[in-house]
């Protein structure tokens, strides 16, 4: 068969509503972005398969996921340790996030805010606009009692890497929420949504997240005089993961 036989009878599978799901799942792997594309649209196209193609680099695969209502809520909620559960953040968080933001024992290595309320429900308004386009997600970080206790950002989806940052904790908070939050964050991005590998920075100064992430097997690949900069794969996280096996709720 050609080349051209093979790609022709791959787009036909992957527009075709009776194509097999694991076959679909199969084609979102395609190097090519109409195939990919055309699963994103594909009505037969499961959950997994669709949360695998958030973070695609190509704009007609975003644009096709945007019609595949309601994949935020597999989003929501999300729990998978012990006691951390990850919610979409709403504007009747406004408040919430602006005590975190404003808080001078927590807000030394982040990026000013306004004290405004009401600027920060409209940032919220804003952002619920790029969740809907899939590109960024906001989580308030609760307790099973949905007591809120912090705060973190997926965002800066790119060529299968994502960003994760706004990670606020509250100084009250459970000794483990720390730990469990980064674990289902790794856990959200890389088992859930398909991601390879994370890119993120920490400012200089703020020593005990910087030994963190290289406890859990980030590596350093630059500097500045603000920041330093972390990678870290996926297959970093699965040698390691079974290190915080006592976190996951279903060990």
């Amino acid at each position: 068969m050609s080349i051209g036989n093979k790609y022709h009878d791959a787009f036909r599978e992957a527009n075709d509503p009776t194509t097999e799901k694991k076959r679909l799942f199969d084609l979102s792997k395609s190097d090519d972005p109409i195939i990919r594309s055309s699963v994103a649209i594909n009505l037969s196209t499961n959950i997994k398969t669709l949360l695998g193609l958030i973070g695609d680099c190509d704009l007609n695969v975003v644009n096709n996921l945007k019609q595949n209502q309601g994949l935020s809520k597999h989003i929501d909620n999300y729990n998978v340790t012990n006691n951390v559960i990850l919610t979409l953040v709403t504007k009747e968080d406004a408040e919430f996030i602006l005590s975190l933001r404003e808080n001078q024992y927590l807000n030394k290595f982040i990026s000013s805010t306004s004290s405004n309320l009401d600027k920060q429900m409209k940032w919220i308004v804003n952002y619920k606009n790029r969740e809907n386009c899939y590109t960024e997600f906001y989580f308030i970080l609760r307790d099973k009692k949905n007591t809120p206790f912090g705060t973190v950002r997926l965002y800066d989806f790119k060529n299968g890497s994502f960003c994760w940052g706004s990670w606020i904790v509250y100084n009250n908070a459970p000794i483990y929420f720390g730990i469990e939050s980064a674990i289902s964050i790794y856990e959200l991005a890389f088992n859930i949504l398909n991601f390879s590998k994370s890119h993120f920075d920490v400012r200089r100064g703020n020593e005990k997240v910087i030994k963190f992430h290289k406890r859990m097997g980030a590596q350093i690949i630059n500097s500045d005089e603000l920041n330093i900069y972390f990678e870290y794969s996926k297959s970093n996280y699965i040698k390691i993961k079974n290190k915080y096996g006592k976190y996951f709720h279903n060990k």
